[in-house]
């Protein structure tokens, strides 16, 4: 059906929804589903987010929320959820977390609670 979402992908517009993406009443020139948009600056992760410099280590999660951990580079995105401090200034990552999101010790990332 034109401009409705399969209800297999009805949790994504929830979730893109949550994010501040509305329904325009536009729709996909090849499914002919709705479109969402908004601007860069109501996104919430984009609002909320911050950069924090990485550090090497074994994290102990304890009851830390779920972040979203993003690298800066622009042709190598990568992007992540981990367990961290939401009010810790650096963000310890695990060597394999690092490494999938090709980031050393030191760098910068952006990211979320």
């Amino acid at each position: 059906m034109i401009g409705k979402v399969h209800p297999q992908t009805a949790p994504a517009r929830t979730v893109l929804e949550k994010e501040g993406f509305r329904y325009l009443n536009y729709i996909d020139i090849f499914d002919g589903g709705p479109t969402l948009e908004c601007d860069i600056d109501r996104v919430r992760a984009i609002r909320k987010s911050r950069l924090v410099t990485t550090e090497a280590g074994e994290t102990s999660p304890g009851d830390w929320p779920l972040c979203l951990v993003a690298n800066e580079q622009y042709h190598q995105f990568r992007a992540l959820l981990v367990h961290a401090d939401p009010d810790g200034d650096t963000l310890t990552l695990s060597a394999r977390e690092l490494d999938m999101l090709k980031c050393h010790a030191g760098d910068q990332c952006a990211w979320c609670a």
